[in-house]
Order: C-alpha cells, then structure tokens, then sequence
C-alpha cells in the first residue's frame, strides 16, 4: 500500500500532505510490529530482559 502511493521525487512526497502522514504512520505501525515479534522471540528463548529496543534486536 505505501508503495502504491510512492511519489517519485521527494518534492511530490512532500506536498501529500495527508497521503504523507498515512505513509510515515504504515511504516510506524510495521517497524512496531517487527520490534514486537523480536520482543517475542527474546522472550520465547529466554534471551533477558532488553532494556531498549536495539537490545531487543541485538540480543544473543
């Protein structure tokens, strides 16, 4: 879906206006949704507790 609307300069991006906002919030909410599914893994392989999210994805 943010691909589709995908201007091809930055300068078309930056007049979306709310098309803009909808694009920068899908890519928030899928970013979120990989940092929960890390958080899982750590949990399920009793990896620790993280203490922020680059721990949560760094963590051996």
């Amino acid at each position: 879906m943010v691909e589709e609307h995908l201007p091809d300069t930055f300068e078309e991006f930056s007049d979306l206006g709310l098309i803009k906002d909808g694009i920068y919030k899908r890519i928030e909410f899928a970013i979120e949704n990989v940092l929960d599914i890390c958080a899982i893994i750590n949990t399920d392989l009793e990896l620790g507790i993280p203490h922020d999210d680059k721990d949560i994805i760094e963590n051996r």
